[in-house]
């Protein structure tokens, strides 16, 4: 379902009498609110976990001689919420904190130390860092997961694999239950909700596995 068909699915499981919402914007009333519920429970759905799979990506690009500091564009990446693995040509680099780096690199004066990247760092305001500073030009591989993309037009399609778009509905609806003060149907639908995560996490979190 796309974003139209969950709101307009909504209303009906809602029982709000009458038809539609014939577009997502433009509503008022009871219509409105239900687009902000379905659009509130897709993105709570995606935050529920950083490592859904249905929020990985992977981005790619080069790194410049003796410049240690890039955007996430520069890469590839589009809003990145977490960083999975990072790749310096067949290296797989260790992930430090903003601290670390504060600590262990700039306070030792080791900041413009260059050579092959051992680390990568998030600063807060979400620049990336190589340590070292890369003495040649390599190649960058990033596996991530992305932040929540929002449902903004009729026709978007949540990245919530189709057959779990129920969870979408459910939600929204436990969101029209309490607006209503209705609580059996808020109870019935939050336990269909907790039954759909269980679900998705199944097929939609990375499996642990052992040797």
């Amino acid at each position: 379902m796309n974003f139209l068909e969950l709101c307009q699915r909504v209303r009906q499981d809602a029982g709000v009498s009458g038809e539609g919402p014939t577009a997502v914007t433009g509503q008022s009333g009871i219509l409105s609110r239900i687009v902000s519920w379905v659009k509130q429970a897709n993105n709570e759905i995606q935050l529920k976990n950083k490592d859904w799979r249905f929020l990985w990506a992977q981005g790619s690009g080069n790194t410049i001689k003796m410049v240690g500091e890039y955007f996430p564009a520069d890469f590839g990446l589009v809003k990145p919420r977490s960083i999975a693995t990072f790749r310096y040509n067949t290296k797989t680099l260790i992930e430090r904190d903003w601290d670390w780096y504060q600590r262990e690199v700039k306070a030792a004066g080791k900041d413009d130390e260059h050579g092959i990247p051992t680390y990568f760092i998030v600063r807060p305001d979400e620049k990336i860092l190589l340590f070292p500073i890369p003495a040649e030009v390599g190649t960058v591989t990033i596996d991530y997961y992305r932040k929540p993309v929002q449902l903004v037009n009729g026709v978007d399609k949540p990245l919530l694999p189709e057959e779990y778009h129920e969870a979408i509905v459910c939600r929204a609806l436990m969101l029209y239950a309490h607006y209503e003060e209705d609580t059996y149907l808020f109870q019935v639908k939050l336990a269909e909700f907790n039954q759909w995560i269980n679900l998705i996490s199944q097929t939609e979190q990375p499996q642990i596995t052992f040797e």
